[in-house]
């Protein structure tokens, strides 16, 4: 989807601002199919790649190569939990990957979706 959001501030005041804005996008009351009240907002964690090495490459995370086995911990336990968990990664890996991402998701009980990178 693509959105358009545009917002101007008019300071009609003597003092300067420094206006900030929050915004949330919210799903309507129709939930993707399959989907766990459990998780309404969260499906499940991206998979940018299929090991430690390359994960981090990727994602640089404070936890270095830790970060992909904290990220499939949470999706273990959120799966353990009840929820109906769907991990996703983009459909520009190599094909090897993307059988190898399909394997995590099983092994943990999760489904895949291959989403395209946009």
């Amino acid at each position: 989807y693509g959105i358009t959001v545009r917002d101007e501030v008019i300071n009609n005041g003597e003092v300067a601002i420094k206006p900030s804005i929050y915004y949330q996008l919210t799903r309507d009351d129709a939930k993707p199919e399959g989907e766990s009240s459990f998780y309404y907002t969260y499906t499940g964690p991206a998979i940018y790649a299929t090991d430690p090495e390359s994960y981090d490459k990727l994602c640089h995370s404070r936890f270095g190569l830790k970060a992909f086995d904290i990220m499939l911990d949470f999706a273990k336990e959120c799966v353990r939990c009840g929820g109906n968990v769907v991990l996703s990664i983009v459909d520009c890996v190599p094909p090897e990957q993307l059988q190898r991402a399909a394997e995590i998701a099983r092994e943990i009980g999760a489904k895949l979706r291959v989403r395209k990178l946009i």
